[in-house]
């Protein structure tokens, strides 16, 4: 047998045995368990690459968990459906399936010890919000939790060349616009705007990353700012996931909020 049959041949043992070596995952949208093959080593590199990210954005990490989630779950016919929640909540639960539930983070000259395990169970408690129609005058808006697909196609379009932008405070204050902008249109289901009695659906779902920017740009502020509480209640959620009471080796106790990217993946 040749060279490189035999490498053909191993490679396909190891795939086997990946494939065997799953991980059952809550997925919160979908209240239940799902089959997720392990993480392999190209997989977490990609996941340490992402350490080197956007001040600003989670653009590397995001993408990667999201190629990650894809390749991995065993239901191909649920990933659609998605959410960017559902996928914080996979990727604590690798990471408490790779390393364990401990997790140290450094404040100021302190370490503080986090049990992961309570956000697991928080995460098998959460209720995500549903979908809700927003009418202010003239415009209607539906806003939802952003799907993971919506999550990832919009840090791909908008920040695929900004990694390096922020170089001063008048760059870092455009790009934070820019963060700002498309966090809030990755909420947006739909808009709907009435003139003169006529009903016009702007198709928001089929526009491009770029004319949904254009579009939330000439929505009224007033309208914008109850979308934004729509994003707070789901933000607040999402907290309750990641807020956690640290300890350090003296005892000391403080609330801290984690944050889900590549420093959970690190070895401690």
């Amino acid at each position: 047998m040749s060279e490189s049959k035999n490498f053909e041949n191993t490679i396909s043992i190891l795939d086997s045995i990946n494939k065997e070596n799953t991980v059952s995952i809550y997925v919160p949208s979908l209240k239940r368990v799902v089959a997720f093959k392990g993480i392999t080593t190209g997989q977490q590199k990609s996941l340490l690459k992402a350490a080197v990210d956007n001040p600003v954005f989670r653009t590397r990490f995001i993408m990667a968990s999201h190629n990650i989630i894809f390749e991995n779950c065993e239901e191909k016919e649920i990933l659609a459906g998605l959410t960017s929640v559902d996928s914080l909540a996979i990727m604590i639960q690798y990471r408490a399936a790779i390393y364990g539930t401990v997790y140290e983070v450094e404040e100021g000259d302190d370490k503080y010890t986090l049990d992961l395990a309570e956000s697991i169970n928080r995460i098998h408690g959460l209720d995500l919000p549903g979908p809700k129609t927003i009418v202010d005058g003239q415009i209607s808006i539906t806003v939802g939790v952003p799907l993971m697909t919506d999550q990832y196609n919009v840090e791909n379009a908008l920040r695929r060349n900004d990694l390096n932008k922020v170089q001063n405070s008048e760059n870092l204050n455009e790009t934070i616009g820019e963060a700002f902008i498309g966090e809030v249109s990755k909420f947006i289901k739909s808009v709907v705007v009435t003139v003169d009695g006529t009903v016009h659906d702007l198709k928001y779902e089929t526009l491009s990353p770029a004319q949904k920017y254009i579009v939330l740009e000439k929505i009224p502020s007033i309208t914008v700012k109850n979308l934004i509480a729509y994003l707070d209640d789901v933000a607040t959620k999402q907290r309750h996931i990641t807020r956690l009471t640290g300890k350090t080796s003296k005892g000391v106790e403080k609330q801290i909020d984690y944050i889900v990217d590549s420093a959970l993946f690190a070895i401690n």
